[in-house]
């Protein structure tokens, strides 16, 4: 596993309708391909690159909307020599539910395909590996602790699918931190199959990769702590503060994304950017429990008592847990 692989993800060719919204207004268009961590929109206009983008899918259609904020790393123009002008996206602030909803649909349209290699495009390899990937949600740090001690100190674990022959001989386990959902990526081997008649028994014997000591210390990092040192975004810190900043304007009438974009802010140690995106949440609905969590957190940060009360008391009268 390299630490310096930014995308990890194979995109799926997939078109499918998406509604790309600013404040004139909103404009319909259509993906040639999406992945977990991104899309490629199709349009006769792709926006300039590093440009943030709110985007809302459609995923099914009794279901509400999933919207999403990205960015623009890469822009390709009418007449060059890619087959359709466009722009890809790299998602990068998702609540926890539409990441969870995102993450299904994407996974859904692996196993649709029978995970056909032909409709994946590995990205950024010089030599195509093809792995099988299964995201790996661990219920609380308990549970992530017992796994790097029980199954990396063994150097393997049994992992249960109900279509284990199709499992590729490579495989990619994304572990999702459980309180950051930060993410951290293991790589091994099939050794071992098992398909019984049973549902419950099927499944397949891993072995992982050696880790070297760096990268196996930045797992026991991501499983104190919720940090992943290996996949941050680029950029220095004050163009990330930015894209944040930017994103907390962009998505002034979402509650959900503003409360993520908060606390991504209060990760950064920006207590009053923070609270810039923690009060227009309020503004939305005073009666937000995490957006009063994260005030109070902020004014904590803050030195600032009185207000910090004023938001605890809040918490205590709505009924939450300070």
């Amino acid at each position: 596993m390299s630490g310096g692989e930014r995308r990890r993800y194979p995109r799926i060719r997939k078109a499918m309708k998406v509604m790309v919204k600013e404040r004139q207004g909103s404009t319909r268009l259509l993906t040639a391909d999406v992945s977990r961590k991104g899309a490629f929109v199709v349009t006769d206009s792709p926006w300039p690159e590093r440009e943030l983008v709110h985007l809302c899918f459609q995923l099914a259609e009794d279901e509400d909307p999933v919207e999403l904020m990205g960015m623009v790393t890469r822009r390709v123009g009418p007449g060059e020599q890619e087959s359709r002008p466009g722009m890809g996206i790299d998602f990068f602030a998702l609540s926890t539910d539409a990441r969870k909803r995102w993450d299904s649909f994407v996974l859904a349209l692996g196993d649709e395909d029978g995970l056909d290699e032909d409709q994946l495009t590995p990205t950024r390899r010089a030599h195509s590996r093809h792995f099988s990937r299964f995201l790996v949600r661990l219920r609380d740090k308990q549970r992530l602790r017992e796994f790097y001690t029980r199954d990396i100190s063994a150097g393997g674990m049994f992992l249960r699918t109900p279509t284990p022959q199709q499992v590729n001989p490579q495989v990619q386990l994304i572990l999702v931190h459980p309180l950051s959902l930060e993410e951290f990526a293991l790589t091994g081997e099939v050794v071992r199959v098992v398909d019984g008649p049973e549902l419950a028994e099927r499944g397949v014997g891993i072995h992982f990769d050696p880790l070297p000591l760096e990268q196996e210390a930045s797992l026991l990092t991501f499983i104190e702590t919720g940090v992943n040192h290996l996949r941050k975004l680029e950029g220095e810190p004050h163009e990330r503060l930015g894209m944040i900043m930017r994103a907390v304007e962009a998505m002034h009438d979402s509650v959900e994304a503003l409360i993520h974009l908060g606390d991504l802010l209060l990760r950064e140690v920006e207590p009053e950017s923070a609270r810039q995106a923690f009060r227009q949440v309020l503004e939305l609905n005073p009666s937000s429990l995490p957006a009063h969590r994260g005030l109070y957190k902020v004014y904590t940060m803050l030195d600032d008592p009185l207000q910090a009360t004023r938001h605890l008391a809040a918490l205590r009268r709505l009924g939450g847990q300070g």
